[in-house]
């Protein structure tokens, strides 16, 4: 996972289609192997096993005729007659010859072989008979024909039939055996591709969920950090091992990752500073991170001004603190120098106090007689 998490986007995006389309490509490739197997396998049941039968067939009807034409020439009532079952004789044998030729070109087992082999030789024999029925029956013996047909020449045509008979029951049976073989190899493929399918359909979700995984996850992550920021929140409750999920990755998002991580703690930095400034601590620096650094150019200026405000307001306490100096200094030189006027004034004073003490007893007493009256 650390692997793909260090590839860059661009390569995991082409590489994961470029793993689809080989996918693609070995599903088609095993489909168009088992379409060949089996169209193979379609034309061998055809060519070796359809076209001879059909061969067989040909010549055992041929070979019928030839036995009817045989027979027809003996009860000729002529000879031109004759001649003509003659003329098709020759032609049904040339037909036979023709065809069991083309069978044995398409001749695959050694039983079929032997079969084949057994029929040529009867064939052969029969063929004795027949030169022997067609050359009496030309030359007027009927009798002595129709006594070979029926005798010697009979029983070697059944002996042809017998192995036409056989070879016939053989092709069919392999040609069962082809086609069970057929059916058995379509099945086995379809299986396969079943298979392939599936598994290549799970290995591309599975893929697919790796890297969706491997991308919106940590985005998801870096979405929460910057939602939090956008509401004042400093992030200092996450920590550096769920940072280091992200930013250490090699690829854009590892990029976006430690640009936010440079925003947080430069967002952090700048919590610090107003923290302490208004706590009335101008002692803290903060430094711009370049010209365009709005916040941090705005900060720096702040403090400045604070500081040159706080130390206005300190020249200003200090000018008013001397002035109350100078004016208590002022005072208290004033009241020494008239010190003496005072006492001179309270002597003068001191002896009026008696006389006044007598008149207001009098006039205590008059307001207590008038009172009475």
């Amino acid at each position: 996972m650390s692997f793909l998490n260090n590839l860059r986007t661009g390569v995991k995006l082409i590489g994961s289609f470029l793993i689809i389309a080989v996918i693609t490509a070995v599903v088609g490739v095993l489909g168009i192997y088992y379409i060949k197997q089996i169209d193979a396998a379609d034309t061998r049941l055809y060519q070796n096993q359809t076209v001879p039968l059909g061969q067989i067939a040909d010549a055992a009807v041929a070979f019928q005729r030839t036995r009817v034409n045989l027979r027809d020439m003996i009860l000729a009532a002529d000879t031109a007659e004759a001649q003509k079952y003659a003329d098709t004789i020759k032609t049904l044998d040339e037909q036979i010859v023709t065809l069991s030729a083309d069978y044995e070109k398409l001749i695959v087992a050694p039983e079929m072989r032997a079969l084949f082999d057994d029929y040529t030789k009867d064939y052969a024999e029969f063929k004795g008979y027949r030169d022997t029925i067609m050359a009496l029956a030309l030359a007027g013996k009927q009798d002595e024909a129709l006594t070979t047909l029926r005798g010697d020449a009979f029983a070697s045509a059944k002996a042809v039939e017998t192995a036409l008979d056989a070879m016939q029951v053989m092709k069919t049976e392999q040609a069962k055996a082809l086609a069970d073989e057929n059916t058995a190899t379509a099945n086995q493929a379809t299986t396969i591709m079943i298979i392939i399918v599936v598994g290549a359909a799970l290995l591309g979700v599975g893929f697919g969920v790796i890297i969706s995984n491997s991308i919106a996850n940590p985005l998801a992550f870096l979405t929460k950090l910057a939602k939090a920021l956008s509401v004042g929140d400093m992030v200092r409750d996450v920590s550096e091992a769920e940072k280091d999920t992200v930013r250490k990755r090699k690829d854009e998002i590892g990029d976006i990752s430690n640009a936010f991580d440079a925003l947080i703690n430069y967002m952090q930095g700048m919590g610090v500073s107003a923290t302490a400034i208004s706590e009335n601590d101008l002692t803290t620096t903060v430094t711009p991170k370049s010209p365009k650094d709005e916040l941090g150019n705005s900060f720096a200026k702040m403090i400045a001004g604070l500081r040159d405000a706080v130390s206005q307001i300190a020249e200003g306490a200090n000018s008013v603190s001397i002035a109350a100096s100078q004016l208590t200094t002022a005072a208290e030189q004033s009241r020494r120098s008239h010190q003496p006027d005072r006492h001179h004034h309270s002597t003068g004073r001191a002896r009026h106090r008696p006389a006044d003490r007598r008149r207001h007893q009098d006039l205590r007493l008059r307001r207590a007689d008038g009172t009475r009256h």
